[in-house]
């Protein structure tokens, strides 16, 4: 490698995107909304974010039996979309819900002999599962209610009661209630079990909190933008005006092109990904994750870039070559989540790159993430290798 050769390229390159106003305008409203968002804080997000009930609602079961198959079955019709069961029995590690659902678990409780029922609803909207709950609260009662000896005045008294359950009383009323219904439906207590109930909002693994995913958007935006947009704009603009066939020409080699403009755009997408993950949230820019991560991901979003450059021959061919890729990886990511296609996901770097910013932002690590690190670290390298080849192959003195 020849110093002066990659000096001039590396000049080259920060000069053309120095003069492009578009770029420019771009990189300072990315700065801009980062120095926003770290004054504004989560609340900026209350006025955005959507409310009310969730969409769907997802009970987990550790063990089939009459109470569990009654549920199943008596799911209204209005209502069999929105609720699914799942059984978790001899299932390790955390649980996790689908984006825009609550979750309730029956979870048995050995020391009772009863169950605990523990709803799970996103973070300061308890009442967004209140539909599910008062589904579950009332085919349980009805199911029991069925299994018990009373006379027929007092089943009439008891069934009005349970049809009037709306879910919209507090943890302890429910709880209280059922201790009450126990009492005067199974005082002996050998055919109701006992409930407990509990109600908790999401809890992320990282620890991440609004303002944490908020600066993993911004990282994120300003490393797709210049490695996956910018990259392959500027070059296939190169080529569109003869300039790539002119720097074919000269004296540089192959190599040496390809390193000064896969050095250039990488400290380009890593200063501007470190500056306004720093200013979204400053105490990353002391943690060493942070600082590894994003440049992990700033290399492989621009060998991704460069891959997507040297096989577009147009501006207009680069731009729509790097929409499809993103919609093509958000797709997969989407519609291979728990089934067969998964697997595949873990070759992407987008499947990885969100999750390692939120443990970094959070300062929440151990041996895991560094491991993932490691091994999105191979990814991007293997991006690299893939675009110095085609490169060599389709874009060399095209």
């Amino acid at each position: 490698m020849r110093v002066i050769v990659l000096r001039a390229l590396l000049l080259k390159e920060l000069r053309r995107v120095a003069a492009h106003r578009g770029s420019v305008g771009m990189v300072l409203l990315i700065v801009v909304t980062a120095v926003l968002m770290s004054f504004a804080g989560a609340r900026a997000l209350s006025g955005v974010m959507p409310g009310g009930q969730a969409s769907r609602c997802v009970i987990d079961v550790w063990h089939e039996n009459a109470w569990v198959a009654h549920l199943r079955s008596h799911v209204p019709r209005g209502l069999r979309d929105r609720i699914s069961f799942r059984s978790l029995q001899n299932r390790p590690g955390f649980i996790r819900y689908p984006i825009g659902s609550v979750g309730i678990q029956l979870r048995p409780d050995e020391n009772s002999g009863g169950y605990k029922l523990w709803t799970w609803h996103p973070s300061g909207d308890p009442a967004a599962a209140a539909w599910c709950e008062s589904f579950v609260w009332r085919e349980s009662r009805r199911f029991f209610l069925t299994a018990s000896d009373l006379d027929a005045t007092t089943r009439a008294l008891v069934e009005r009661e349970v049809d009037g359950i709306d879910g919209t009383d507090d943890a302890w009323a429910l709880r209280e209630s059922h201790a009450r219904f126990r009492e005067r439906v199974d005082p002996t207590g050998t055919r109701v079990p006992r409930f407990d109930v509990e109600r908790s909002p999401f809890r992320t693994i990282s620890g991440a909190g609004a303002r944490e995913a908020v600066a993993m958007g911004l990282v994120l935006l300003s490393l797709f933008f210049v490695g996956i947009f910018l990259l392959p704009s500027m070059t296939s603009e190169e080529r569109e005006r003869g300039v790539a066939s002119a720097i074919a020409l000269s004296p540089a080699r192959p190599s040496e092109i390809v390193l000064a403009r896969l050095g250039f755009y990488f400290v380009f997408a890593f200063g501007l990904a470190t500056l306004v993950g720093g200013i979204a949230v400053p105490s990353a820019w002391v943690r060493p994750f942070f600082w590894a991560v994003v440049a992990v991901i700033a290399l492989g979003s621009v060998a991704i870039g460069f891959t997507l450059a040297s096989v577009s021959k147009t501006q207009r061919g680069a731009s729509l070559a790097a929409l499809c890729y993103l919609f093509a990886t958000g797709v997969l990511m989407v519609t291979a989540k728990d089934n067969a296609l998964e697997p595949v996901t873990w070759f992407l770097l987008e499947r990885h790159g969100p999750t390692l910013l939120l443990v970094a932002f959070s300062g929440v690590t151990g041996t895991g993430p560094w491991l993932e690190l490691g091994f999105t670290g191979l990814l991007s390298l293997g991006w690299v290798a893939l675009a110095s080849f085609v490169y060599r192959r389709f874009g060399w003195r095209a």
